[in-house]
């Protein structure tokens, strides 16, 4: 009933095999699979582009700055608005971890 993704995998093994104290959020922005949380959205990229990934949409950037939006099931939403509250929370989640 939730998402979880490859980023929840070094806090799970960092907290439960190394036993790592520290907080997740000083090095992934996953949490341990062993607890759990809802969380708005993910981050899926490629080497080219990436997308914000939510339960209702999925939003792919493109290198131009171009973007489409397709629902849950993959179908194109040509109507669809670009959530920019959504789009600024992913992009500062981006710059925690790639700072040039």
């Amino acid at each position: 009933n939730y998402f979880a993704t490859n980023y929840d995998v070094a806090p799970t093994i960092m907290q439960r095999a190394l036993g790592c104290n520290s907080n997740p959020k000083a090095y992934s922005t996953g949490s341990s699979l062993f607890y759990p949380r809802k969380i708005p959205f993910f981050v899926a990229g490629s080497y080219t582009d990436y997308a914000i990934v939510t339960p209702h949409q999925v939003t792919r950037i493109y290198p131009g700055g171009d973007y489409a939006i397709y629902g849950p099931l993959g179908h194109h939403m040509a109507s669809a608005q670009l959530n920019i509250p959504l789009l600024k929370q992913a992009m500062a989640q981006m710059r925690l971890y790639f700072k040039s």
